[in-house]
């Protein structure tokens, strides 16, 4: 019998198998870094709508309102609003933020978002009442 010098089965299963728990790890670490830098932005973008907001506040003295008599709105629909103090404000079309003002609640207002490390949505704002949307955590 001649000796061919090549690789056993049991040879290629294990390289398989190591291959195969390099990519799981690789995948899984891809994911936790992911959802990492999607709060950063999340976290930059709250930041930027604070501004923003507290800029229109400070020249107007009440947040922007909803149109019509709604208390809440996709936050797209204030933007209109905003644009002269910030012409790039955030859009998340996978989960669009919230926002929240009411005229019969002074200078409060509100912006519900996806927070990826926590699963769910949290909010932010200024004077936010425990009631609205549910009572989800702040930022």
């Amino acid at each position: 019998m001649k000796d061919r010098g090549g690789f056993t089965i049991v040879e290629l299963l294990v390289v398989i198998v190591i291959i195969g728990v390099l990519a799981a790890i690789t995948t899984v670490m891809y994911v936790g870094i992911e959802r990492r830098a999607k709060d950063a932005a999340t976290d930059a973008n709250i930041a930027n709508i604070r501004k923003v907001v507290e800029s229109y506040i400070a020249d107007r003295g009440n947040p922007p309102y909803c149109p019509g008599s709604a208390k809440e709105c996709p936050i797209e629909a204030v933007y209109p609003a905003l644009r002269q103090y910030e012409s790039a404000l955030p859009v998340d079309k996978e989960h669009p933020y919230q926002w929240h003002a009411d005229p019969n609640e002074g200078d409060s207002w509100g912006v519900r978002v996806y927070k990826y490390s926590r699963n769910g949505y949290c909010r932010a704002g200024k004077n936010m009442q425990q009631g609205w949307w549910g009572g989800i955590a702040q930022c």
